[in-house]
């Protein structure tokens, strides 16, 4: 190949991006990104990843949302979806311990997957959000799937999205982008609603969705700068994403709150339900 019609075919690999292919430094760093989406497989549940980085958390609005601080979180991986019936129907298949005739009593308020009849429920509901599941059972599935809870400040990262939003579609209220303020009077199929930046659904709305962090109002005022994990202890853990039953002040990707004792993490509420997160593997 004579050096005009080289240059002309660099040129070429130039403007479309795939110069990488020349280059074995390329090569060797595009390998070592994790891909943006995964596939789990106990669970089948899709993953986006929610890249590294630094945000505001927190409001200055209500008291336990103050001060608004800097944060920075390591990347991570989040279920796009809330956890569905169909799921939850595999977990305990593979989990008899957890089928809601043989749940221990310890680990929820007696209300356990209330609307199921026995280990069923209505096919109907395949693709909804489970709910009326304990902080505890939710630990579990999390932990059966490989995964685990993510703590509150990499569900506020991800419900923010990379523009620091209020809602996770923007930092207006509005009705029709999100299941929240009644209009629905119960749960809708995950996804119903479009994704945000990250490609993550139903983080405002839908189902309340339980945290790995313990709860304390004051927190904020003592939250490290870098992946904070909450208080060592606490009586519950943190709720946080509004639901279908919630009006906009409780919608916003700042509201957090907890359930108190006696109940606590043993509390299954119809508007309560999770997703999971899982660390980045490290590069081979």
């Amino acid at each position: 190949m004579n050096t005009r019609r080289s240059a002309a075919l660099l040129a070429v690999l130039l403007s479309a991006g795939t110069l990488c292919l020349l280059c074995s430094a390329c090569r060797e760093t595009a390998a070592a990104e994790p891909p943006t989406e995964i596939t789990t497989e106990v669970d089948g549940a899709t993953m986006r990843l929610v890249p590294a980085g630094e945000f505001t958390m927190g409001s200055g609005e209500r008291f336990n949302e103050t001060p608004a601080h800097k944060v920075y979180v390591d990347a991570f991986y989040l279920d796009t979806h809330e956890v569905t019936h169909l799921q939850w129907k595999r977990f305990i298949d593979a989990n008899p311990d957890w089928r809601k005739d043989q749940a221990d009593p310890a680990l929820h308020d007696g209300k356990y997957l209330a609307h199921w009849d026995g280990n069923l429920y209505e096919e109907a509901l395949d693709n909804h959000p489970i709910y009326n599941v304990s902080w505890h059972a939710a630990a579990a599935y999390a932990k059966w799937a490989g995964k685990r809870l993510p703590t509150e400040a990499e569900w506020e990262r991800a419900a923010r999205g990379p523009e620091g939003f209020r809602y996770s579609y923007g930092n207006e209220y509005e009705e029709t982008k999100a299941n929240t303020g009644y209009k629905v009077g119960g749960t809708k199929p995950v996804g119903s609603y479009p994704p945000n930046a990250y490609g993550l659904f139903d983080l405002t709305g839908n189902v309340l969705e339980w945290c790995a962090d313990w709860f304390a109002d004051d927190y904020y005022a003592k939250s490290p700068e870098r992946n904070p994990r909450g208080p060592e202890t606490g009586p519950s853990h943190v709720i946080r994403g509004g639901s279908w039953g919630y009006m906009a002040d409780r919608c916003t990707t700042t509201f957090r709150f907890s359930i108190t004792l006696p109940i606590g993490d043993g509390a299954c509420v119809d508007r309560l339900g999770f997703r999971c997160a899982m660390d980045v593997p490290p590069a081979e």
